[in-house]
């Protein structure tokens, strides 16, 4: 349970490049400067019909073809003008990849999503407390 609370808030630490599109979700995935379009885009999430659609599934040879409810206003084509201008159709055969943008190798760390969701630099004398000859109340004590 407590994973699927804080999943919003991993994800946003997450890199998708996009290859074929297969592995990555159009809406949610931050797959394009680093920011989910549903944040960028929140009209045309809002009346989407499949808010989950992989990119594949959304992309076609001539451009987008995404299911909107019939609500579809004048800020909404607005924000489907802005879309179709910023989003690149995938281009490439090969598979979508996924890295870690909290961590200088690109691999997940607890300790770097720790540290992005409580938004505070690690001080230094915390680190050699884990290896301290004291008893465990002690060093949970004095963390």
């Amino acid at each position: 349970k407590s994973v699927q609370a804080i999943k919003d808030e991993i994800r946003l630490g997450l890199r998708f490049s996009v290859g074929n599109g297969s592995g990555t979700q159009f809406w949610l995935d931050p797959w394009l400067d680093g920011e989910p379009l549903c944040i960028r885009f929140p009209r045309l999430f809002a009346i989407c019909v499949d808010p989950v659609v992989l990119v594949f599934q959304a992309a076609l040879d001539e451009g987008w073809n995404i299911a909107f409810r019939p609500s579809f206003g004048p800020a909404e084509v607005q924000e489907w003008a802005d879309l179709r201008e910023v989003v690149p159709l995938p281009l490439s055969q090969d598979p979508d990849t996924v890295s870690w943008s909290l961590s200088p190798s690109g691999e997940f760390s607890v300790s770097s999503a720790y540290q992005a969701m409580c938004r505070l630099l690690v001080l230094q004398w915390l680190s050699p407390l884990s290896k301290a000859p004291m008893p465990l109340k002690i060093k949970i004590f004095v963390w």
